[in-house]
């Protein structure tokens, strides 16, 4: 796990022989209002990539002042041809080899290259750890930091987010959509809760190639006011339960947080063309990414942007 501290912009970093320490962040000071995109799942070398999605996630960022990208892993699609999940129809596209797919994410993404914050690894990434890491390589000529892994803290002056890759299956066999849906955030907030994440506002992820969000619930309260001995009622809003306030040591309740599934930008079906989506008989990825509004150091909104492939 790689821990990013943007209050003193400073970030931890292990040596070869394992010890842990904190070094500066190669980057100027963040704005204190800002919009952050979580982006994942390119996999760049297979030929359901979709550029043209890529395309309009680059002009999103672009558009707006003060805008910065965190990458949560599959930037690539990092199999070969002796791997038993090469297809030559599939896997024609920007490769086949890893430094060809490397060098084609960062010409796609080279326009926001200066944006982004941190590059997490995936799964697909992670099968490649012994012996090539091509996000390091990114992370190095873009002058920013890499995870080494598929997890990273991002600690800002008053809210914190924990960006995953993600693992496994989220998914809901319920009879009707609308119960899918809330299952589906209920699944997603299951999975991500496990993390060292409880000081965090944000849980993000990547992975399951869905664009889903399940956001605190504002929820009435019944309590007494101590100081006039009547009932009042008020609303839940995130909140801190401090362990330590002289250390920063808190917690936030597991129903007051966010919790993220960035979409994806590989297409699960097309014309003429196998995927392992229809191989399964899975439903269509969703295309998209998140998007997160800061506002003079508060966090104001939280949401997933569709993107068309």
């Amino acid at each position: 796990m790689r821990t990013l501290n943007f209050s003193n912009m400073t970030t931890t970093e292990r040596d070869d022989r394992g010890n842990v320490s904190i070094v500066k962040m190669p980057r100027p000071p963040l704005p204190s209002s800002f919009h952050l995109y979580a982006a994942n799942d390119f996999h760049v070398g297979n030929s359901e990539t979709s550029e043209h999605a890529i395309e309009q996630f680059i002009h999103a960022v672009k558009s707006k002042k003060n805008s910065f990208v965190y990458l949560q892993g599959d930037q690539l699609e990092s199999i070969a041809i002796d791997d038993k999940r090469f297809d030559l129809d599939v896997h024609s596209g920007r490769g086949p080899r890893f430094d060809a797919m490397r060098d084609a994410f960062m010409e796609l993404l080279d326009p926001i290259a200066d944006k982004v914050l941190v590059i997490l690894d995936g799964n697909h990434e992670r099968r490649l750890k012994n012996f090539f890491k091509p996000n390091q390589d990114i992370a190095k000529a873009w002058g920013t930091v890499y995870a080494n892994g598929t997890l990273a803290k991002l600690i800002f002056p008053e809210f914190r987010l924990c960006a995953w890759h993600g693992s496994g299956f989220i998914g809901s066999y319920a009879g009707d959509q609308k119960q899918r849906h809330v299952n589906e955030q209920i699944a997603l907030k299951r999975k991500l809760r496990r993390l060292p994440a409880q000081d965090c506002e944000i849980t993000s992820c990547g992975h399951f190639h869905r664009l889903i969000l399940s956001e605190p619930d504002p929820r009435l309260l019944l309590i007494t006011d101590q100081e006039k001995n009547e009932l009042v009622s008020d609303y839940t809003r995130p909140s801190r339960i401090w362990l330590d306030q002289g250390r920063g040591l808190y917690r936030v309740p597991e129903e007051e947080r966010f919790y993220l599934c960035s979409g994806s930008f590989l297409r699960g079906y097309s014309e003429d063309m196998p995927s392992y989506v229809e191989d399964f008989g899975l439903e269509a990825t969703e295309l998209g990414y998140g998007k997160i509004e800061v506002k003079n150091d508060k966090l104001q909104k939280v949401e997933t942007v569709k993107v068309t492939p």
